[in-house]
């Protein structure tokens, strides 16, 4: 508690959110986000901390099919059609598991982590919920933590980001839209089930996973 935080995008900082984290005394900043992403809104970084770059999804088109749902009005139409959009937030959770650019990033990350000297740190990506959602369970599995526990940690999310998607929602009038919309916003048992049930198949265990996939 008070060595690692789980965040969304921090291009949005104010001047005394900067000063409030910087005062926490932290040393690293992780950004698990695209190239893309990056470009469209860069970190601020608060004074002392240390920039590392952890591209999680890199060229994956699932990705980019996630983000293309708010302004392809053809791939609206063909997701509606085949299921909504939840199919596509299960794919990308066994992705964070098996892709070689998250497999790539995720052992970055930890590798960082395991340096004293990198604490405190913060993790984030653009929703904050996601491939950060994944990296803490991760994290938290390394530690030794219970699934129950980091399911239950997981879909605490929804309470934090209640305010943010709210405003969100509020914009978008259209129903197809928001039946599309709403499973992009919320964390859900199913998402973070696929990702351990994607250990499982790979690697047989968690221990397999950090081993011969994370490599630590």
């Amino acid at each position: 508690m008070g060595l690692l935080y789980r965040s969304d995008q921090l291009d949005l900082l104010s001047p005394t959110d900067l000063q409030t984290i910087h005062e926490d005394g932290l040393h690293l900043v992780c950004d698990l986000r695209t190239d893309v992403e990056r470009a469209h809104g860069p970190d601020r970084i608060p004074g002392g901390a240390a920039a590392m770059i952890a591209d999680v999804a890199g060229n994956d088109s699932a990705s980019s099919k996630l983000t293309g749902l708010f302004s392809d009005k053809t791939l609206k139409q063909e997701v509606a059609a085949s299921g909504g959009s939840a199919p596509l937030m299960v794919d990308a959770n066994r992705k964070f598991v098996a892709s070689p650019s998250a497999l790539k990033a995720y052992h970055a990350m930890f590798a960082r982590l395991a340096d004293p000297s990198a604490l405190p740190a913060v993790f984030h990506c653009t929703a904050g919920k996601d491939r950060t959602g994944w990296a803490e369970a991760a994290f938290l599995s390394i530690m030794g933590v219970p699934r129950d526990t980091i399911m239950a940690d997981y879909l605490l999310t929804n309470r934090y980001l209640e305010a943010k998607n709210r405003k969100l929602l509020a914009f978008v009038k259209d129903p197809t839209d928001r039946a599309l919309i709403v499973p992009l916003t919320e964390a859900r048992p199913e998402y973070l089930a696929a990702a351990f049930d994607e250990i499982d198949k790979d690697y047989g265990s968690f221990d397999g996973y950090m081993h011969k996939g994370l490599v630590l």
